[in-house]
């Protein structure tokens, strides 16, 4: 039986191509955190910044960390550009409100085509 990992990422990233063919700008998110949700991981690893209403949470939550490059990080971009950040993330994931930016060259689509990249998928 061929494995169905992945399928949640592949389906996110035909959403993305669909899209921004038909203009849409950005996408929002209450990205959760609660038994059996995992969203504000998930939605992290594949591009989601977090909104301005949930920034002061966030920012206060980077500063349990005993790692100071943790505290510093301002964006989710930069909380996830590193082993530690992301092994933090993993650890200590809030629910918040993201948004996913679409136009190119933005931080979202950036780090959703390093992590497809990493998984071998096809680029956008």
């Amino acid at each position: 039986m061929e494995s169905k990992r992945g399928i949640g990422t592949d389906i996110f990233a035909n959403q993305v191509r669909e899209f921004r063919k038909l203009g849409f700008k950005r996408l929002e998110t209450e990205a959760l955190i609660r038994s059996g949700w995992n969203g504000a991981i998930t939605w992290a690893k594949l591009g989601y910044e977090v909104m301005p209403d949930s920034k002061e949470t966030f920012t206060k939550t980077l500063q349990n960390s005993d790692i100071p490059r943790i505290r510093e990080c301002i964006t989710m971009s930069e909380l996830m550009s590193f082993e530690e950040g992301r092994k933090f993330w993993e650890k200590n994931a809030i629910t918040l409100n993201m948004e996913f930016d679409l136009s190119d060259g933005s931080d979202s689509m950036n780090r959703l085509n390093d992590y497809l990249k990493s998984k071998g998928k096809p680029i956008i």
